[in-house]
């Protein structure tokens, strides 16, 4: 993950057998879109120390399609913020690797801005195995005895 002028530059890498992983066709026109993580999805969850108990929720699928929720509570008071310009996703995959490089362009409204902010990052993957439809969570950590990306213990400072 980098931040630049530019704006925030992701990279997500899966290594494995693809062949046992769902993964949603590719878009002929990628929007914004509910409902992502009932498949192959990534994740990332943003926090600041100027809004502590406010975190983003962003969603990031293979097909191209994105979500942006903002929360002003432990999954409450969901909003859908306006986005200028919509954030562009690229999924490569090789022989043993996916990888979703994401970009969010300047005028995305991350709320980052500003030297006194400390922000907090929880990046997520939730990946839909073809034998028995299973959904497989992934993150930093899990604090719980089920998955929980909402949990704000496993969120981290990246320096960017």
């Amino acid at each position: 993950m980098t931040l630049e002028s530019g704006g925030l530059e992701i990279l997500y890498r899966l290594h494995g057998n693809h062949a046992e992983v769902c993964f949603p066709d590719q878009s002929e026109n990628p929007q914004r879109k509910d409902e992502l993580w009932k498949s192959t999805c990534m994740e990332l969850f943003v926090k600041t120390s100027r809004k502590p108990d406010h975190y983003l929720e962003l969603n990031f699928s293979p097909s191209g399609e994105w979500a942006f929720y903002r929360f002003n509570g432990y999954r409450t008071n969901r909003e859908n913020p306006s986005v200028l310009t919509a954030p562009s996703i690229d999924t490569r995959k090789s022989s043993d690797s996916l990888e979703i490089f994401v970009h969010l362009p300047s005028d995305f409204p991350l709320e980052l801005e500003g030297s006194e902010t400390t922000a907090l990052f929880s990046p997520c993957a939730v990946v839909l195995v073809r034998e028995g439809q299973q959904m497989s969570y992934w993150a930093i950590s899990h604090h719980q005895l089920q998955p929980d990306f909402h949990d704000p213990k496993p969120f981290v400072p990246l320096i960017l």
